[in-house]
Parts: structure tokens; C-alpha cells; sequence
């Protein structure tokens, strides 16, 4: 059996938990663009909102190759953070590593695409 790499991670806002999605990709984004101080190569990163409202996160560590992480607000406020698994493990580490060095999140909870659609119970890591 190969590693499960969870790409769909809940979190709460510790402070303010009216935070909109925008604001969440911005604190990424501020987190990335910091840590490229002590990287040899830069990870390239922006947020984006479409005209849909949807926000995202655009990553990318090689060229103009990016992939995405979708954010947004559930029904019980809490925020979801999402990204298909195809460049998973490296994605879901970066997420991780934001959120838990952040005072500004807690709750934070990895599952799997199939457990989240499905409510099951998640994990405390992405893997």
C-alpha cells in the first residue's frame, strides 16, 4: 500500500473568522514569497480570483509551470484549501508548513478528495 497524500485541508481563522478566502491566499502568498529568501531557487506564487469569485493560489517551483490551490469558505465557517493531487506531496507540505507556522490558524484538519466529499473524519497531517 503507497502513501496517502491528503489534498484537502480545513482550517479556522484564530482572530478574525470572517476572513475571506482573498485575504487567505494573500497570507500564503506573503508566507512563499518570505521564505524565497533562503531557497537557491524561488518558488513562484501569486493569488488570483476569478470573475466566478473563486480564489486561488498559483504555484509554481520550476519555469512557468504552475499548479493550483483552491480556496474558499465552507458553510460552517470554516476555510478549505484544496489542489489536485497530482503535484500533492509538495503542495500539501507547503500548506501544511504555512499553517502551522501561522498564529493566525487553527483546527486544521487533511483529508483526502473522497473522505471530504464524503464528511469522513480527517488527520492532523497531510500524509
Amino acid at each position: 500500500m503507497g502513501l496517502t497524500i491528503r489534498d484537502h485541508v480545513t482550517f479556522r481563522a484564530v482572530s478574525d473568522p470572517l476572513l475571506e478566502p482573498m485575504d487567505v491566499a494573500a497570507d500564503l502568498v506573503r508566507h512563499v514569497r518570505a521564505g524565497n529568501k533562503a531557497r537557491s531557487t524561488p518558488i513562484k506564487v501569486r493569488p488570483h480570483r476569478s470573475y466566478s469569485g473563486a480564489v486561488t493560489v498559483r504555484v509554481s517551483w520550476q519555469g512557468d509551470r504552475f499548479h493550483t490551490v483552491k480556496i474558499k469558505a465552507t458553510a460552517d465557517g470554516r476555510l478549505l484549501a484544496s489542489h489536485n493531487v497530482a503535484a500533492g506531496r509538495d503542495l500539501s507540505l507547503m500548506l501544511h508548513e504555512w499553517l502551522t507556522a501561522s498564529d493566525r490558524f487553527t483546527d486544521i484538519c487533511w483529508r483526502t478528495g473522497g473522505q471530504w466529499k464524503s464528511g469522513e473524519a480527517g488527520a492532523g497531517a497531510p500524509m
